[in-house]
């Protein structure tokens, strides 16, 4: 998915380029790049955020867990759980809201643009979004079920990766 995103981003670079090009020498821009653009963006990060979260490099506040990790690494393990459990909840209340949206615009036929210049049907985009909201609700499940494990057993899970990678705040 990650890999479908950043081809996403490539595309997009490309139409961007062309349509610069396309205005500046020939004066005729190519029609619809806004609208690509706009819900490329959405796509991508949908695809992208299930592999940033499993690369552990979803931006938080992880003071606290630093301060936390040498001192009860028990308590660390249940925080990270009760964390991933909460993002699994945000993600299937997430699910449950488009899919009826995904269900009503594909039965409708909306699409985004405008008419007769270039229009794209939604809901191809928020097929994209739906699966994205599941995979991130089961990430965020295979997570807490890692976590719970490891504060059962004692243990400490060390995120994936190069941890001078990871985004800090």
């Amino acid at each position: 998915m990650s890999a479908l995103g950043t081809l996403m981003v490539m595309m997009i670079m490309i139409l961007m380029d062309v349509d610069i090009v396309g205005r500046f020498f020939f004066n005729q821009p190519m029609r619809g790049v806004p609208e690509i653009v706009t819900v490329s963006l959405a796509i991508i990060v949908f695809l992208q955020f299930p592999a940033t979260l499993r690369a552990g490099r979803v931006i938080m506040v992880d003071g606290f867990l630093e301060w936390l990790s040498p001192r009860c690494p028990r308590c660390l393990m249940c925080l990270q759980a009760f964390y991933h459990l909460a993002g699994t909840i945000m993600f299937l209340i997430l699910f449950k809201a488009i899919y009826p949206l995904f269900l009503s615009t594909l039965n409708s036929g909306d699409y985004y643009g405008v008419a007769q210049v270039f229009t794209i049907k939604k809901w191809p985009i928020q097929a994209f979004v739906l699966f994205g909201c599941f995979v991130m609700m089961v990430q965020y499940f295979i997570m807490f079920i890692d976590f719970t494990k490891a504060a059962l057993h004692g243990e400490v899970l060390e995120p994936l990766g190069d941890p001078a990678d990871r985004i800090l705040s």
